[in-house]
């Protein structure tokens, strides 16, 4: 499903399109629960989640006050995604916990809480014990539109908290260049290699406008000049065009 091709190949509405359709789960008694969106009800946890009628469900904050939940209420995973079950008769009354609730983070399918939601890369990697050797991460979505996680790239839960691995088998990142698939050695990309990927060999005396999108978050966009050199994520795309005479 998750192939270099289906990565590579995306419009360029993706980045709306990936953050509209994000994967989203909760954690009740450290079991996982799919959701279809981030805000559900209640009842519909209880009901995924198979919870009997003489217990509740009740938001992890690590606290003697964790929040009970109602059944009639709405759900927001990002108030905190960690659930587990009370019998009736011992929970406490419905009410709001100060205290910050856990957020569960699933990284091929390994989960693991937290309660700081901005992480990077390689943070996220560690918390789930993952070595960042050699390895892509990429946010898990509901389409074909999964984008790559840079080096050093804040990774907020609010964007979705599924993510899965694949593994570099050769320091290669697949690009795009004037609508072609191609594969570049390591991890940046220059000027010059970016106009000879489109062009090769180059128009002697030629000047090149080189524009890319859906780049590393920090910098998703933006134009290279002679002598540039920018960090690259599989799938993004590289438009070179001739401009003028130098």
């Amino acid at each position: 499903m998750h192939t270099v091709e289906n990565i590579s190949k995306r419009s360029e509405t993706a980045p709306s399109a990936e953050k509209s359709s994000a994967k989203w789960f909760v954690s009740v008694d450290d079991r996982r629960v799919s959701l279809p969106r981030r805000k559900v009800p209640v009842s519909l946890i209880r009901h995924q989640a198979g919870v009997p009628a003489d217990r509740v469900l009740v938001r992890d904050h690590n606290s003697p006050k964790d929040e009970v939940l109602r059944d009639e209420a709405e759900f927001d995973c990002v108030a905190g995604n960690s659930l587990y079950t009370v019998a009736q008769c011992d929970a406490r009354p419905p009410a709001p916990c100060e205290a910050a609730a856990k957020l569960v983070f699933s990284v091929d399918d390994r989960m693991e809480e937290t309660t700081v939601g901005r992480q990077t890369r390689e943070t996220l990697l560690a918390l789930v014990g993952i070595s960042a050797d050699h390895i892509a991460l990429f946010r898990d979505y509901e389409s074909p539109h999964d984008r790559e996680i840079g080096p050093g790239e804040v990774i907020d839960f609010t964007d979705g908290p599924v993510f899965f691995t694949r593994e570099k088998h050769a320091e290669f990142t697949a690009i795009v260049v004037n609508m072609e698939d191609k594969k570049v050695p390591g991890h940046t990309l220059t000027y010059d290699q970016a106009v000879r990927l489109a062009f090769d060999p180059p128009l002697p005396n030629t000047i090149y406008t080189v524009v890319y999108q859906n780049g590393p978050r920090a910098k998703p966009e933006g134009r290279m000049v002679a002598g540039d050199t920018v960090d690259i994520v599989c799938g993004e795309i590289f438009n070179v065009t001739p401009t003028g005479k130098s």
